[in-house]
């Protein structure tokens, strides 16, 4: 089993990061600058470290990336799942109660990522930049 660098334990909560990087390069957002391009982890580590931490007495999950529905879509990436796929798949492992995500970016929701079958927290929250608009 891998190291799980991106887990942040808060029993009965959990984070873990299933994306590291961003690939969009908004004028606001200095990501892409400072953690490089977007960088997915194999679904079958994610699943893992969910069930070790399920194991352990967390029963909610946040699946953290700076873009988590661009999942699996950068060039060279090895595998199959998009990121609805990789939900629920989580959302099957035993112990685990609710499954949530951020952060995601609109113009990747589209298709099954916008809708993933099974997923416990039907709500949506989009990000939006804030400061002064125009000049």
């Amino acid at each position: 089993m891998e190291s799980f660098r991106g887990c942040a334990w808060l029993v009965p909560l959990a984070g873990v990061q299933i994306v590291a990087g961003c690939s969009n390069f908004c004028s606001y957002c200095i990501v892409p600058h400072v953690r490089g391009p977007e960088a997915s982890r194999p679904a079958a580590s994610i699943v893992e470290e969910v069930a070790v931490i399920g194991g352990g007495g967390v029963r909610e999950v946040t699946l953290l990336g700076q873009n988590v529905n661009a999942y699996g879509r950068e060039p060279g990436f090895a595998g199959a799942e998009d990121f609805s796929e990789v939900l629920e798949r989580v959302n099957l492992v035993p112990g685990i109660e609710r499954v949530r995500f951020m952060t995601s970016h609109p113009k990747d929701m589209s298709g099954p990522s916008a809708r993933p079958a099974g997923v416990s927290e039907p709500r949506l929250r989009a990000p939006a930049p804030a400061g002064a608009v125009g000049e």
